[in-house]
């Protein structure tokens, strides 16, 4: 399957700078976890674009629970020094929403 716009946003997935690890230990924790879970969701968008098909469901829910996580850092005090780490977190998020929504948009085309 060819879809430039899955290969537009696995790539600025790629390129994208991870954030550094911050202070607040439960923010750094999430953090280790946003690791994980960029590689895996850049994993399933390299299945889709080879046509392997997926388990969409999955994702969505995964998506959901990594969005709600963020939400509630952010919501929590954490120290000033990880401001910056906390927006370059929102920055590889909003990457992260667009290559999930490519992949998602996919299984509409099966």
């Amino acid at each position: 399957m060819s879809n430039e716009s899955l290969e537009t946003a696995m790539k600025q997935h790629y390129e994208m700078r991870f954030p550094e690890f911050p202070n607040n230990d439960a923010f750094a924790d999430w953090v280790a976890s946003l690791a994980e879970y960029g590689g895996y969701v850049y994993g399933l968008a390299t299945q889709v674009f080879s046509g392997i098909d997926i388990n969409y469901v999955q994702l969505e829910m995964q998506h959901g629970e990594m969005t709600a996580q963020f939400n509630a850092i952010y919501s929590a005090s954490f120290n000033l020094q990880d401001q910056a780490i906390h927006d370059a977190c929102l920055v590889y998020m909003y990457c992260l929403d667009s290559l999930v929504r490519e992949v998602l948009h996919c299984k509409s085309k099966l």
